[in-house]
């Protein structure tokens, strides 16, 4: 099998038609040439199989429907694609196939949102070289989305730890209070830092300190949930935004960390260390329209007293 009869064996293709027209001869040729192919023929059918099955690419006749060709295709690049696989796209790539169109007519075709035309009688060698370049258009589109979103990790997350640079966990802090509120939900914040980080420094070495500070991001990605916003909030201070979580909630989660931390030794030549950490936690108060910037002076302050409680304390500002 050549590398071209592999990559076509990867491409999705979705031929829209209705059951009187005439599709064969094209899908017979993109049988050959190994392309995974399915059809649809009525509009919810093919709505149904963009979200459920994803297609790389569609060939919509325009007799498709009794919808027009361009509002069609609107409605297909609307439909939300879920799912982590890489290989899920935003929206397929669309070419319409058309009878007796005029050149104004293409030209609004694609002005309008469909990304190639075909007119009939279909010249097989021409379209499977069209479908080839459109492809390969899906593939640049998805490199560089990947390369943006590559560089918007960088620019938002701490280089150290993994966790969200405080810039990034304030904004979105900000839009968590505005949704709590609306919704009239939960949502807690925990402070922690290092009992004994300094003893770290002074024993060891700050190579061993960095690589501390490394590990409890690493505890805390561990020990959260995605939808949690966990940020380094700069030396030996970490704090997670806990959307939908109340105090009780937000206990637990200290709970998990504090335990995780104790667990992990630390080792430097025959060395060895073990740290504590100590939680201040807090909750919006909505009867007196907390701001972020106030939970987080409120879980700052209970931190301060779970310090004088002692390492390895949680304090709750009420």
């Amino acid at each position: 099998m050549t590398v071209d009869q592999t990559l076509a064996e990867n491409r999705r293709i979705l031929i829209a038609h209705p059951l009187s027209d005439d599709f064969t001869v094209l899908t017979t040729q993109l049988h050959e040439e190994r392309y995974n192919l399915q059809s649809a023929h009525s509009t919810e059918e093919l709505l149904h199989k963009v979200k459920a099955w994803s297609p790389h690419l569609i060939i919509l006749a325009e007799n498709m429907s009794r919808i027009a060709p361009l509002d069609l295709i609107k409605r297909v690049q609307q439909t939300v694609i879920f799912g982590p696989e890489s290989s899920k796209w935003d929206h397929a790539m669309t070419a319409v196939v058309v009878e007796n169109a005029n050149s104004n007519y293409i030209a609004a075709m694609l002005e309008g949102g469909a990304d190639d035309v075909f007119q009939r009688p279909l010249d097989l060698i021409f379209i499977c070289a069209k479908l080839r370049s459109l492809l390969r258009q899906r593939d640049l589109h998805d490199q560089i989305k990947r390369h943006n979103q590559k560089l918007q990790e960088l620019s938002i997350r701490d280089e150290l730890t993994g966790l969200y640079k405080m810039g990034y966990v304030q904004d979105r802090l900000s839009e968590e209070v505005h949704r709590s509120r609306r919704n009239n939900s939960s949502l807690s914040c925990i402070m922690l830092d290092i009992d004994n980080i300094r003893q770290v420094i002074d024993q060891f070495d700050h190579n061993l300190a960095s690589t501390v500070i490394a590990e409890i991001g690493k505890i805390i990605r561990e020990t959260t949930r995605h939808i949690d916003i966990s940020g380094h909030h700069g030396g030996d201070e970490f704090i997670i935004i806990l959307p939908d979580a109340n105090i009780d909630a937000a206990k637990l989660v200290a709970e998990r960390i504090k335990i995780a931390i104790s667990r992990r030794k630390f080792k430097e030549g025959r060395k060895q260390i073990k740290l504590t950490a100590c939680f201040g936690i807090s909750m919006i108060d909505h009867v007196f329209q907390d701001e972020g910037s106030s939970l987080l002076r409120r879980a700052e302050r209970a931190l301060t007293s779970a310090k004088k409680e002692g390492a390895g304390s949680i304090a709750v500002d009420q």
